[in-house]
């Protein structure tokens, strides 16, 4: 079964979607718009229509089923997102026929409090919440001694994060078939501490001194009392992206970035 899921909030995204269920209606493709009773079953195929932001929303609620995704871009940048607009329905296609390539991208396993747990596919971030106000955590690496981290938070990241608001702290690049998290300090107070590269089974232990929030991929929220344990390590379960033969992580980097271009 070929599902269709469209930003809800986006006339480009709801009229994409409505020609590719005509598209595949012709093609005598089984096919369905996901609505929120629906349980997708492993060997589906869902492609998703709209930003970054809308495949990030996709994936905390279907990647832990193993669900493989077809992104299509109507965004903005679309790092994330494989195919534009103009593609889709070849992408679509290509999809049902098998002749897409899988690839894998690492998630992250985050848990805090009595029990409550969520993912996330970008990062984790850990912040006061407040402009000005100096967010002062405890960090331990495993079984490492800890280590006090001050300044505007910190946050941990995927390889497909990196590209995102890590980037955007100083964090390197860390292409998708590397397997890693990285830790990068927001606006630190000492350069003592540099952003970290670490195995994805590596345990992060962050601990706030003072009232906190977590924030999940920029779009989950959550507030943290004071001495509030955060556990991050690498998901067990990947998100499944369906991608064209050529895909070259390299060249979009290029693009976006604007590498080599003089301003």
């Amino acid at each position: 079964m070929i599902w269709l899921l469209a930003r809800t909030d986006s006339s480009a995204a709801q009229s994409a979607a409505k020609e590719l269920y005509e598209h595949a209606q012709k093609q005598a493709l089984p096919i369905r718009y996901l609505d929120d009773l629906d349980e997708p079953e492993a060997d589906d195929i869902l492609v998703v229509l709209g930003g970054d932001g809308t495949l990030i929303q996709a994936a905390r609620r279907y990647a832990d089923g193993g669900l493989r995704m077809v992104a299509i871009n109507l965004g903005r940048l679309g790092y994330i997102t494989s195919f534009a607009a103009s593609e889709a329905k070849e992408a679509l296609t290509n999809a049902a026929a098998g002749a897409l390539v899988e690839e894998t991208r690492l998630r992250l396993q985050v848990c805090w409090g009595d029990g409550l747990a969520g993912t996330a596919l970008n990062e984790a971030l850990i912040t006061s919440g407040q402009p000005g106000r100096i967010c002062s955590l405890s960090l331990t690496i495993d079984d490492q001694p800890p280590t006090t981290l001050r300044g505007d938070g910190a946050l941990v990241a995927t390889p497909t994060g990196s590209t995102a608001y890590a980037l955007s702290a100083g964090g390197p690049v860390v292409l998708p078939g590397v397997q890693a998290l990285v830790v990068v300090p927001v606006a630190p107070h000492s350069i003592r501490f540099r952003p970290l590269v670490l195995s994805p089974s590596t345990r992060l232990t962050l601990t706030n001194e003072e009232e906190a929030w977590l924030v999940l991929d920029g779009q989950q929220r959550l507030r943290l009392d004071a001495g509030t344990e955060v556990v991050i390590t690498g998901a067990t379960s990947a998100l499944r992206l369906l991608k064209p033969k050529q895909h070259d992580h390299l060249q979009i980097l290029r693009s976006k970035l604007h590498w080599g271009e003089w301003s």
